[in-house]
């Protein structure tokens, strides 16, 4: 796991990408910081728009490295009362507290700052404080933390002793984003393309559903196969989606209003087309797979597209007006992007 960089550290308002690298068992946090501008993890409020200077640097980036710098490593300690098994979802509050979901023994286990191990948080099961399933975990701007469980269809706010905060019912979905005034944001990325179900459900601090929007993604069903996958991010008022299924960003206001969606020609995107079953594996594993979107300051969006049979992923890199950037950047193979907020 690691925290991000050139896009500076986040994801959502003030956000870190983070990279989550495992070796056997053991964890490597490695910290990355953006190359292209500074970014304070104090600012109550990033700039939103990019300098002439910070745009002709990221446009010119051809290499991960022109994007990010490794600043640090973190070892997460393991011995045999906090073993990892399989890290479903991964958050960061802002003094670097490490809270990593592990779906295999349905808990929580939270690591200090150096990786030394504190304490577990739940175990399986559906009583509070208990969890099934971990789809997504994010610190909010008081440093507790939201845990999507989407086989309970629930969230539960917790402090980092593990105290229960808000338990909630919420509306079926595979990643979360909190805001600044204690809500948070659902989505579900497989909703039905002929369906009229939403896909972003808008809770308030109480856990109370405010409002549902946005149409199902075209493609999520391609053939007889439903593509699975995508994430979410959002920046100042501002919210972005993404799909497996094809490479495009959907721009939505909080009001639940399209903004616009944008996408570029890339060199290494390949789409998915129909006819397809299950049985066509060389499809399913060859076609380019849009995986993540995360907006972080000083007004950028990264999209992640990777590609199973090569085991290869890739960045592609926006404004957060949806203008293009540079793009076919090869991620470092020993590194998975992973996400999480940072204040």
């Amino acid at each position: 796991m690691l925290t991000s960089s050139p896009l500076c550290s986040g994801f959502y308002r003030t956000m870190t990408a983070h990279i989550m690298k495992l070796v056997l068992s053991v964890s490597l946090i490695v910290i990355l910081t953006h190359l292209f501008g500074a970014c304070s993890r104090k600012e109550s409020r990033p700039a939103s728009k990019l300098s002439r200077t910070q745009v002709e640097r990221i446009s010119a980036a051809k290499k991960f490295e022109d994007l990010f710098e490794k600043t640090s490593e973190v070892e997460l300690k393991q011995d045999s009362s906090c073993l990892i098994g399989t890290i479903s979802a991964l958050a960061i509050t802002r003094n670097g507290t490490i809270i990593v979901g592990d779906n295999s023994a349905h808990r929580i286990l939270v690591f200090d700052a150096s990786g030394n191990f504190l304490r577990t948080i739940g175990n399986p099961g559906a009583g509070p404080g208990e969890f099934l399933r971990i789809a997504w975990l994010e610190a909010d701007s008081r440093d507790n933390v939201l845990c999507l469980d989407n086989k309970l269809d629930r969230v539960t706010r917790f402090d980092l002793f593990g105290n229960p905060l808000l338990i909630c019912r919420v509306e079926y979905g595979f990643r979360l984003v909190s805001n600044d005034d204690g809500g948070f944001l659902v989505y579900n990325y497989i909703a039905h393309p002929n369906s009229s179900q939403s896909i972003l459900f808008l809770y308030d601090s109480t856990g109370s559903l405010r409002k549902k929007f946005g149409s199902p993604f075209l493609k999520v069903i391609v053939g007889q196969v439903p593509i699975s996958g995508g994430s979410i991010s959002t920046y100042e008022n501002k919210i972005f989606a993404v799909q497996a299924s094809e490479f495009s960003v959907r721009m939505m206001s909080f009001e639940g209003e399209t903004i616009k969606e944008f996408t570029r020609n890339s060199p290494i995107y390949k789409p998915i087309e129909p006819p397809l079953t299950f049985l066509d594996k060389e499809k399913l594993d060859s076609f380019t797979a849009t995986a993540s979107v995360f907006a972080i300051p000083p007004g950028v969006v990264c999209v992640t597209l990777m590609r199973n049979n090569l085991m290869q992923s890739w960045l592609e890199v926006f404004d957060t007006d949806g203008n293009f950037l540079t793009g076919a950047i090869e991620i470092p193979s020993d590194l998975e992007s992973c996400r999480t907020k940072h204040n």
